[in-house]
């Protein structure tokens, strides 16, 4: 049998947490209600549902990206604060 060598490897870890932030996980949830809404105003035909499904998923949007910024997305800061006090807990996920 030969061995083969790998002349490459990735650069760095990949990060865990699998992207299980708060900011992922709440855009998510706030999505999938607005998108609920959208649906629900076809097939009951209202213009105020599929408008208010529409503004939701706006919003959804708007506070993934904030969460982001304010650090509970990927690799911000308080993901890596919460993922660290997992580990020393001892759940690595």
């Amino acid at each position: 049998m030969t061995e083969e060598h790998v002349d490459y490897l990735p650069t760095t870890r990949t990060p865990w947490n699998e992207g299980k932030t708060l900011a992922a996980w709440l855009t998510t949830w706030i999505l999938l209600a607005g998108g609920v809404a959208v649906a629900l105003g076809f097939v009951l035909p209202s213009t105020v549902l599929i408008v208010v499904g529409g503004v939701v998923i706006v919003l959804g949007l708007l506070v993934g990206r904030i969460l982001a910024i304010l650090g509970h997305g990927k690799n911000g800061a308080g993901t890596a604060k919460r993922d660290r006090k997992a580990l020393a807990a001892g759940r690595s996920h």
